[in-house]
């Protein structure tokens, strides 16, 4: 009867007592959007700065304003001493484009500083062999649109300016039956554009370049050879994001009456290194490549020391 008579407090007594929360689980933070900052990591680990900087892109965006300050040079001197000794003749032949402001283009664009092209051929020939080199200099010195028309702008920018140079070779050997070619660049460059003139290469904001690189390949009645090289420092600083890259990468293929060695498919060695910090996400990407023992077109990706899976990349082939 005892019992009964407290049961029911010995209930409410219990039913007063505050549950313990239950313990909160730490969920792992969000993966870094590193997508944007290996795109363009890649984009320039595989320029070969003559036909992305300085036609379709750049050069082309530079170097078509409708300014009237224009001035072409042309010359050509016949055997010049640049020439082999061991060439019969030749022929050299520059020309040199230089653009200054202040201007105003008739599409609505205010131009300030100098953008200067320089081209030169070197011919040499003897029986049974020639030999040709080019070479296109661009020097930008306090170069710089800004849109100033009513409306919106008529190009894909408001403001681009640009510091530095673009240099690029390449030669060409013919003896008979052996032919050899190089290209080489070298490319120092700061630009800024708003908001973005270059897609991949430059995004939006200041990008800073200092690259050099080569591709070179030779071939013969017995084999052949085809080489390539990029090594180089960038920083890019926008709006959402802060980007450095080191690069330094090394292609190699040959192929012989008996074997064939080296890859087509990606770098035979080296890495490319990025770091990111704030306004972003704060993360260390590194992109390996074994090319020469692992032929398969990707390379080993790492996020903040750890191994994260193969990342291929189709741009980074050995091609022309």
């Amino acid at each position: 009867m005892i019992r009964s008579a407290l049961l029911p407090a010995l209930v409410l007594l219990l039913a007063g007592c505050p549950t313990a929360a239950p313990e909160p689980i730490d969920e792992p933070p969000p993966p870094p959007d590193y997508e944007g900052a290996l795109d363009w990591a890649v984009a320039l680990a595989a320029t070969r700065a003559d036909d992305q900087l300085l036609g379709s892109q750049l050069g082309a965006s530079l170097s078509d304003a409708a300014c009237p300050n224009v001035f072409d040079d042309d010359s050509q001197v016949e055997d010049p001493e640049e020439c082999p000794s061991y060439t019969d003749t030749g022929w050299l032949t520059q020309a040199s484009r230089t653009r200054s402001g202040p201007c105003s283009t008739q599409d609505g664009y205010e131009v300030s500083g100098t953008w200067v092209v320089t081209d030169r051929e070197l011919v040499c020939e003897e029986v049974g062999d020639t030999v040709e080199w080019t070479w296109r200099d661009i020097v930008a010195t306090g170069f710089r649109f800004d849109w100033t028309g009513a409306g919106e702008p008529t190009g894909d920018w408001t403001s681009l300016a640009a510091d530095g140079s673009i240099a690029v070779q390449t030669s060409e050997d013919r003896f008979d039956l052996d032919t050899s070619s190089n290209r080489a660049w070298q490319v120092d460059l700061v630009a800024t554009g708003e908001p973005g003139p270059i897609s991949g290469l430059l995004p939006a904001g200041t990008t800073s370049l200092q690259l050099s690189g080569s591709r070179g390949g030779w071939g013969g009645d017995w084999g052949t050879e085809d080489e390539r090289s990029q090594v180089g420092h960038a920083e890019h600083t926008g709006a959402t994001a802060a980007w450095t890259v080191e690069i330094d990468l090394e292609w190699l293929y040959e192929t012989t009456e008996w074997d064939d060695s080296g890859c087509l498919l990606e770098p035979v060695r080296g890495s490319i290194q990025l770091v990111s910090g704030p306004p972003g996400d704060a993360f260390e990407l590194v992109l390996l490549f074994d090319g020469d023992t692992a032929c398969d077109g990707c390379g080993e990706l790492l996020l903040d020391g750890g191994a994260i899976g193969p990342r291929c990349e189709a741009a980074l082939e050995l091609d022309w």
